[in-house]
């Protein structure tokens, strides 16, 4: 069962001592960093063992796998949904070279590189019977949010079953603004009925803000779903100062978008086994593309910040490069993220982060703590 879960938030920081070994490596010829041009750092999630899926620890580490700054945080509760589910919202942002996140009870805060107090930035007013979802502009100035309410369920088991009237009234969906310091301001609010059993209500999700304005999915439609994506379902702009949708990135019928870089520019591959890869600029003409081999079947895709090489999982992991080079990685692994422009970052499968550059794509050097990567903060 996939259940509705939108984590993360904070408190106070915790410094992390340095480790008193050297991080391992996968393999015997482990590299010590990747050549980022300088000191990288990065953002993830983690938990304390309790429960893998409701982080409560949002950290800021180097390459090294040190933390430089910790906050810890009361991690969200999602209501009961019964068999109703839907994609995973990011918990967590990178702007501004800092960590934005929002708790259990609505509160977004930033962490910074230096560590120290984690700040508060907004809370938008959920309650236990509503989940958040939330997008953060790149200089960190604005935030804009929607919350969905979930009704009370008349039984919890009866939702697996296809019963009729298993919720107690219809779901709801309320959008917010924020600029940083202040207080939200409703944008609007829709009632999205339950509709026939198995026919799940369908609402807009924030996932993420670039140069060019707010990110979501519509129509992020409850039900059973999952998988390591970025956006599993239809990517569209929002606009900021009203919280509807504008249009869609891509038509998802010839081009699925799969990452989206800051300037705009955005990778997507056609629907089909064997699809390309295929990097556009904002208005949908062509910067270049990888020529997917016989059955590759890419399911996702990320884009590089220096948009010369896409990273790819189909029936291999692999790093496609624009001067037509395919580096492939450990095939037992899914890498989900960019460390900078030349490397690629994973969970092992005790969960332990793990990277792999691009000068030695099968090396896999172990982070030595679990979590779940959520970008590059500083490089």
């Amino acid at each position: 069962m996939v259940v509705v879960l939108l984590s993360v938030a904070c408190g106070a920081a915790t410094p992390v001592p340095a480790r008193s070994s050297p991080i391992p490596s996968v393999s015997p010829t482990a590299v010590s960093s990747p050549s980022v041009g300088g000191p990288l750092l990065f953002a993830a999630l983690e938990d304390n063992g309790a429960n893998p899926v409701r982080p409560d620890t949002v950290v800021i580490a180097g390459l090294d796998g040190v933390a430089r700054a910790t906050a810890t945080f009361q991690p969200v509760l999602p209501p009961p949904i019964g068999c109703l589910g839907t994609w995973l919202p990011p918990a967590a942002y990178v702007a501004a070279g800092m960590v934005f996140f929002a708790d259990g009870n609505g509160m977004v805060r930033r962490l910074a590189t230096s560590g120290g107090q984690a700040q508060a930035v907004t809370t938008f007013p959920i309650s236990s019977q509503q989940i958040l979802s939330f997008a953060v502009s790149p200089d960190g100035s604005k935030l804009l949010a929607s919350v969905l309410t979930v009704p009370r369920m008349t039984s919890t088991d009866a939702a697996c079953t296809g019963a009729a009237n298993i919720y107690t009234g219809n779901f709801g969906l309320d959008v917010f603004s924020a600029q940083a310091g202040g207080s939200p301001l409703l944008l609007y609010h829709q009632d999205v009925p339950v509709g026939a059993p198995r026919q799940y209500p369908c609402i807009l999700e924030l996932a993420g803000w670039d140069q060019l304005g707010p990110v979501g999915v519509y129509p992020a439609c409850l039900g059973p779903g999952g998988g390591p994506v970025r956006y599993p379902g239809t990517v569209v702009r929002v606009d900021a100062a009203n919280g509807r949708v504008v249009n869609q990135v891509a038509d998802p019928q010839t081009c699925v978008v799969q990452d989206i870089a800051l300037n705009g520019d955005f990778v997507c591959d056609p629907p089909g086994v064997t699809a390309d890869a295929i990097v556009r600029r904002p208005d949908g003409s062509e910067i270049w593309r990888f020529a997917a081999h016989p059955n590759a079947g890419y399911y996702y895709a990320f884009l590089s910040p220096d948009e010369q090489h896409v990273l790819a999982r189909g029936f291999d992991a692999e790093v496609l490069g624009r001067d037509g080079t395919d580096l492939k990685l450990p095939q037992s692994l899914f890498f989900n993220g960019w460390l900078g422009s030349s490397a690629v970052i994973t969970n092992l499968s005790n969960g332990n982060l793990a990277y792999a550059t691009l000068q030695s794509p099968l090396t896999v050097t172990d982070l030595g703590f679990k979590g779940s990567f959520v970008g590059t903060v500083q490089t």
